[in-house]
Order: structure tokens, then C-alpha cells, then sequence
């Protein structure tokens, strides 16, 4: 059957229309991670309960989110989640106009989360205690998770040569920079330092 120029017409329309619609495949939702130390705290956002660290689910792109947390013997945690705005949302201003921008806004996909881990040391009540060396180390690695994952690429660098400093050494060699380059790439900040533990058993953390 032969379409008309108008029949094409609507159908290219509701397919574009769609499209702007899914344009931010993920429909607003992101992957985020929350974890302490100690583990077993629970996590609000804006108030609501989330669950137990550690843990890992799939929360909606909002501005001014309000994250807790909270273990009995320890003070509260809390702090503002940062947002950026999905690139993707410039793909759909372009695309589709205003109306693209507008279903990205109220689907919850205009603004994504970064980061999109948090890993928190929690302080008990009472005050400040001192920390053990793997605290110190831990502390840290959270620190300066970005930093060490860009210098581990380069094979060098000033926090990479701190991380050194916890294995009792000046410098990585080569060989041990391959092997944290690794690490970096399928654990996320608690599991490295404990990968690290493992790795470079006698470093001098106290």
C-alpha cells in the first residue's frame, strides 16, 4: 500500500515525538550506591527510608535532595546530593524543543547525580576519636577516589604517591601500578582498600 505525503507525515511525527520522549533511555532514574563504616546505617533521603548501608538502588533525578545517615552510637550524617544536568537533556532541546525539555524535567531525567556513590566514615558520639590506620587509609582513598584512578592511568602522581606512603614506600612500581589500575576499574572505594589490604600486606598505615 502506497502512503500519501500526509499519512508518512504522521507517522514520521509520532515516531519523533516518541523519541523525544525516551531520548533519556534511562526514564530519570539512576544507579546510585550508599555505604559506611561502620556498615548497617540506615539511609533517607528527604526523610524517606531507603534502606540499610551498604546499598545500592535506582533513585529518580532530583534537585535538593537531602541525604541521612543514621546509626545508633554515632552522629548523624547529612548532606546535600549534588546534581548536574543530563547531557542528554541538550540532545532533546535540540531534537524535539521545549516539549522534549519539558517531558525530561517532569520524568525526572533533566538531572542526574554526581557522584553517584557515597561512602561515609561515620564519627561516633562523643567526639572525634583517633583513627586507626585503616580508617586513615580509607579515609583517604574515598578522598581521593577521582584523583588516584586518573594518576593510576598516568602511572603517576601526588595522591598516588600518598596511597605509596600507606605501603610504607616512596613510589609504586610499575607492575604494582598495573595491578591498583585494575583494582580501580571493578571495585569501588571500600572494596579497593580492602583489595589493597590483601595486596600489600605490611604497610605501615599507623
Amino acid at each position: 500500500m502506497k502512503l500519501t505525503g500526509h499519512g508518512s507525515w504522521l507517522i514520521l511525527s509520532a515516531f519523533f515525538l516518541a523519541s523525544c520522549a525516551t531520548i533519556a533511555t534511562n526514564g530519570g532514574n539512576y544507579k546510585m550506591t550508599f555505604d559506611s563504616t561502620p556498615s548497617g546505617a540506615l539511609v533517607r533521603v528527604n526523610g524517606e527510608l531507603l534502606g540499610e548501608t551498604p546499598l545500592t538502588l535506582n533513585l529518580k533525578g532530583k534537585q535538593d535532595q537531602i541525604l541521612t545517615f543514621e546509626k545508633p552510637g554515632y552522629r548523624i550524617y547529612q548532606t546535600r546530593m549534588d546534581t548536574s544536568i543530563n547531557l542528554w537533556i541538550w540532545g532533546n532541546i535540540v531534537c524535539c524543543g521545549v516539549l522534549g525539555s519539558t517531558t525530561d524535567h517532569f520524568s525526572g531525567a533533566m538531572y542526574e547525580y554526581s557522584p553517584n556513590q557515597y561512602l561515609i566514615s561515620l564519627t561516633p558520639e562523643g567526639g572525634e576519636v583517633l583513627k586507626s590506620g585503616d580508617q586513615k587509609l580509607q579515609d583517604y582513598v574515598v578522598l581521593n577516589w577521582d584523583a588516584l584512578r586518573e594518576q593510576l592511568s598516568a602511572g603517576k602522581g601526588e595522591q598516588l604517591d600518598g596511597l605509596a606512603a600507606f605501603a610504607g614506600k616512596p613510589s609504586f612500581t610499575a607492575p604494582e601500578v598495573k595491578q591498583l589500575l585494575s583494582m580501580s576499574k571493578i571495585y569501588n572505594p571500600l572494596e579497593f582498600v580492602q583489595g589493597f589490604d590483601r595486596n600489600f600486606a605490611g604497610s605501615a598505615k599507623n
